[in-house]
């Protein structure tokens, strides 16, 4: 169905109902029996691709797209091995002698997400990128509704490193309204994973906590840790908003006419709103200064000054 929209086979704006009648009809079975959108989703091409000899599923045979994909699942891969360690946290508690290792383990992964990325950066041509992978990403109808393109950010893990960490608070309207947007387009059991971090008290809070009350040799260790986990969780945002967002869609689509730009760009806002909400949301992960918006930036200010940390290099 993606790729029938790719080459325009189908076209949302020119139909009211898919003409993929048995492929719309199986989707939906299968998209609410399970409790999914009707349509493929990042789980699809990264961690949920089966391969065979070696292989797995594709739209294409171009390097590009292959390249795209790897470092992806790669990065999505450390993510979710990052979050789960945040939630053991929480169940032990900050004091913990093991929280230490697990912080050590959420550093290690972001760590691996910011390599990943850099070498995606590196190697993935600009051009092959927003013509020939992009635009299979795009929105597409199934029967008589059009939902959105698969999206690298639909998986818990990044969400999940947001909220334990306590720089994006679920009750925030603009997260709040990304996360209720992406909730169908991630797996069941990402799903149940959200909902439980949704309901979880944050990490930041109880470091915050913890200065209320008589300073312990277990504070210094572990509240160094959460501070360089933070800093590298920000850098991973302003990684990925400043390199891949930059080069790969806001530089591209500001040299191309709008009525071929339509063509190839995938789902969501235009352009400018989407930029926009990205910035937002890379400043929020990096608890940057704003008054426009709510951040962590005083927060961890004075957890930096309580482990006597003068400036945000940690």
């Amino acid at each position: 169905m993606a790729a029938c929209r790719r080459h325009e086979i189908t076209e949302p704006s020119r139909e009211k109902v898919s003409p993929l009648t048995q492929a719309s009809a199986l989707a939906m079975h299968i998209g609410a029996s399970l409790g999914v959108t009707p349509r493929f989703a990042t789980a699809h091409l990264t961690t949920h691709n089966r391969a065979i000899n070696g292989v797995y599923k594709r739209f294409t045979s171009h390097p590009a797209e292959r390249l795209f994909i790897d470092y992806n699942t790669q990065a999505i891969l450390a993510y979710k091995r990052a979050s789960e360690s945040l939630m053991k946290v929480h169940h032990l508690g900050i004091s913990h002698p093991m929280s230490l290792v697990l912080l050590k383990q959420v550093k290690q992964a972001l760590l691996e997400v910011i390599e990943s990325n850099r070498e995606l950066f590196k190697e993935l041509d600009t051009e092959a990128f927003f013509y020939v992978v992009r635009p299979y990403y795009k929105p597409y109808r199934v029967g008589k509704e059009v939902y959105r393109g698969a999206n690298a950010g639909d998986f818990a893990g990044i969400n999940v490193i947001d909220m334990m960490l306590g720089l994006c608070p679920a009750n925030d309207i603009s997260y709040g309204q990304m996360l209720v947007e992406k909730f169908l387009y991630m797996m069941p059991e990402d799903q149940a994973t959200l909902r439980e971090c949704m309901r979880t008290p944050n990490l930041m809070d109880a470091f915050l906590n913890a200065l209320k009350g008589p300073k312990s040799d277990w504070f210094g260790p572990a509240c160094s840790l959460f501070v360089q986990v933070c800093k590298l969780h920000g850098d991973t945002a302003i990684q990925h908003h400043n390199q891949l967002v930059e080069k790969y869609i806001a530089k591209p689509s500001q040299t191309m006419q709008q009525q071929h730009l339509s063509k190839v760009t995938a789902s969501g806002p235009p352009i400018e709103v989407l930029l926009k909400e990205l910035a937002d949301l890379r400043d929020r992960r990096a608890a940057a200064e704003r008054a426009d918006i709510f951040t962590r930036h005083h927060d961890l200010k004075r957890l930096r000054q309580a482990i006597g940390v003068k400036h945000e290099a940690i």
